[in-house]
């Protein structure tokens, strides 16, 4: 199963799909690509909404999307966030309204700086004060700020988990270093990070061919498996389309 947890293809909602019509051909370009499911991940930032507007402006935007994509050939749709790290927030009870699929699931974005220790501290209280499992968004892009040993840490004892950029394995040096994840003793899930198909295409099927070539099956098997956990895990919640 080829899954794709992390994509901005609701429409009109961030800076990611304009119109149903770019969204459906993310999708189309997603199905061609292989990918079986997709989560609708669009951007939340605590500044510039409260969690409430928020999740109403989505779920009504996400229902759209499923009822005129209905009947087509697309991959499965199933909504969540990405949702920027902001002061706080695993002291908010309202940021279970922004899990992926109403499930325990939750997609961060750090800030693009070095870690330091209160956002550590928060990411580990919302896994095990909250009992959330936070799954930290496009790490291959905190390399930049980060040392790889400083991220792995964060995985160590399960109840976080990652996500690499499709793009991340496409191209650039830092792509070796990024490949090391899939090595490790952790929980790493893909994602295309979609906008449209000019600059920010989806590109699921080259980072798949990239990680076939240097890590064989191992590599894509256990992708593979930490993708099925995952949707088994979504799935819990049987018919929950929307975050409410």
């Amino acid at each position: 199963m080829i899954f794709d947890i992390h994509s901005h293809i609701i429409p009109g909602v961030d800076d990611g799909a304009s119109s149903m019509e770019e969204s459906i051909e993310i999708l189309r370009s997603l199905k061609k690509q292989g990918v079986d499911r997709v989560i609708a991940t669009p951007h939340f930032y605590a500044s510039e909404v409260s969690i409430n507007q928020y999740v109403d402006t989505i779920s009504a935007a996400f229902e759209r999307l499923l009822e005129h994509t209905q009947g087509m050939d697309l991959p499965e749709l199933i909504c969540g966030s990405e949702v920027h790290c902001f002061r706080g927030m695993s002291r908010s009870e309202d940021l279970r309204k922004l899990c992926i699929h109403s499930s325990r699931y939750i997609l961060l974005e750090l800030p693009y700086r070095s870690l330091d220790e209160k956002l550590v501290q928060e990411i580990n209280d919302i896994a095990i004060n909250m009992e959330l499992t936070p799954i930290l968004a496009h790490i291959d892009r905190y390399l930049a700020f980060n040392r790889y040993e400083e991220l792995l840490r964060l995985f160590r004892y399960g109840d976080i988990h990652g996500q690499i950029n499709a793009d991340a394995l496409c191209h650039g040096l830092g792509r070796k270093k990024v490949l090391q994840f899939f090595e490790e003793d952790c929980c790493i899930y893909l994602g295309s990070d979609a906008h449209n198909m000019n600059n920010r295409p989806p590109k699921m099927d080259k980072a798949l061919e990239y990680l076939q070539k240097k890590q064989g099956q191992r590599g894509i098997q256990k992708l593979y498996e930490c993708s099925e956990q995952l949707y088994s895990e979504l799935m819990k919640n049987p018919g929950r389309e929307k975050y409410l």
